[in-house]
């Protein structure tokens, strides 16, 4: 009876772990399109296009941005 417990303690874990991974999941896949929907508007020459291009972090592409006086945009990517 203990084991059983255990057991459904540890799925109980899993599920309340898991809503929250989903949530993640969810606003990292709305953050990847506004990287994509954000990039098309921008030019070559852009420091925030080409640090979106190369893949650098959330943190790197916020502050080229906040740079370029795209605050809204630079918010929403910054952990701050």
């Amino acid at each position: 009876m203990q084991v059983e417990k255990q057991v459904e303690k540890a799925i109980e874990n899993f599920w309340d772990n898991g809503k929250a991974l989903k949530e993640e999941y969810k606003y990292n896949a709305a953050v990847a399109q506004l990287l994509i929907d954000i990039r098309v508007t921008l030019e070559d020459s852009s420091q925030t296009a080409q640090a979106i291009d190369k893949k650098e972090s959330w943190k790197s592409i916020a502050q080229k941005a906040k740079e370029e006086g795209l605050q809204d945009f630079a918010m929403i990517l910054s952990d701050d």
